[in-house]
């Protein structure tokens, strides 16, 4: 007489199998890759183009500090490699994409009299993106020739 574990592994006479075939697992583990295959690099093309837009609003409402310091002060703030609220005196700005880009505020004598720049930080998906602001209101989007991915193929923001 066989074990009785044995008989629990055949299947019954008359009876059909419950459970997947293995062909069958394989057929959906394969669809499955391929749907992931192709809806990953949409949704991280889709993540780097709403960072370079929310980092684009970022860049707007520093104009608007930068304006209003102009305003009460009659000078724009000085240049500086890191403009945060202190740099310009006003709490009006905090960055929301300020650990991926940096903001810098270049000051000219001559119009457009100053160049607000967001870069993306290295090391993060918007690594060689650029943004440019100035104050004639002149936008500009460069993503770097080695890198044209990393403005998620923006032509303009």
């Amino acid at each position: 007489m066989p074990a009785p574990f044995c008989a629990a592994v055949l299947p019954r006479p008359g009876k059909p199998s419950a459970g997947f075939t293995l062909i069958e697992l394989m057929v959906t583990m394969a669809i499955v890759a391929i749907l992931t295959a192709i809806a990953l690099p949409l949704y991280q093309n889709y993540i780097i183009r709403s960072n370079v837009k929310a980092a684009g609003a970022d860049l707007v409402a520093l104009a608007l500090v930068v304006e209003n310091s102009h305003q009460l002060t009659f000078s724009y703030p000085a240049d500086n490699s890191s403009v945060t609220s202190s740099a310009t005196g006003f709490s009006g700005f905090g960055p929301t994409e300020g650990n991926l880009f940096t903001y810098s505020l270049t000051n000219s004598a001559t119009a457009p009299f100053y160049t607000l720049t967001a870069r993306g930080i290295s090391g993060t998906m918007v690594a060689g993106c650029t943004l440019q602001l100035d104050a004639a209101s002149q936008r500009s989007l460069s993503a770097g020739s080695s890198t044209p991915r990393a403005c998620g193929y923006l032509a303009s923001w």
